[in-house]
């Protein structure tokens, strides 16, 4: 599934969209039966991580690792499973 983009604090809309992921891949799992292997990207490097990091003053990396560990967070929060 198509993860964020790491330059900013998680919203409704991830939250929406993660937690019907959840939803869906839990039914085929835990009720179908299915192996299902759920994967997700995290795009950590492009234009607005790059102007926000200009913004902060700090490396792109370290912004772009602070936000992807505090979306995590909030996944975990609403009780959405890792993929």
């Amino acid at each position: 599934m198509c993860g964020p983009t790491v330059y900013d604090y998680s919203h409704m809309g991830h939250a929406k969209c993660y937690t019907v992921f959840d939803i869906i891949a839990r039914l085929m799992t835990d009720y179908f039966g299915y192996d299902l292997k759920l994967c997700m990207n995290i795009t950590d490097i492009d234009d607005k991580i790059i102007m926000r990091s200009k913004e902060k003053n700090i490396p792109f990396d370290e912004l772009s690792r602070n936000f992807e560990t505090k979306f995590f967070e909030d996944c975990a929060n609403l009780g959405v499973r890792p993929p």
